[in-house]
């Protein structure tokens, strides 16, 4: 048989185990739930830790996500053994965070 690159669909879906013995409604809800849930946008820079790191989930609190990402790149890039590229994105995220916080009081004045 040809490999094919379609997904399936989630009228494919099949019940398992005893699913099919739920009552009608219970069986819809999991028919139209996604095969996957969607990951939030703070689950996504925090990666494989769950958010244990304090750095960035300290900026993930404060609404900054790109120095957030930045940080997290950086503490990945550390780990690796990569001081020089670890410095640099840190930096690149310090700036990016004096730079965020510079907005927000722009935006406090303006209100």
């Amino acid at each position: 048989m040809a490999f094919k690159m379609k997904g399936k669909s989630p009228m494919m879906k099949a019940l398992i185990g005893k699913q099919k013995n739920l009552p009608d409604h219970l069986k819809q809800k999991i028919l139209d739930a996604p095969e996957t849930p969607m990951k939030s946008k703070e689950d996504r820079i925090r990666g494989r830790k769950g958010g244990t790191v304090k750095n960035v989930t300290e900026r993930l609190n404060e609404g900054d996500y790109k120095s957030a990402r930045l940080e997290r790149r950086g503490n990945v890039a550390g780990s690796k053994g990569k001081k020089a590229k670890a410095k640099r994105l840190r930096r690149k995220a310090d700036e990016s965070s004096q730079k965020f916080f510079k907005d927000q009081v722009e935006r406090r004045r303006e209100k």
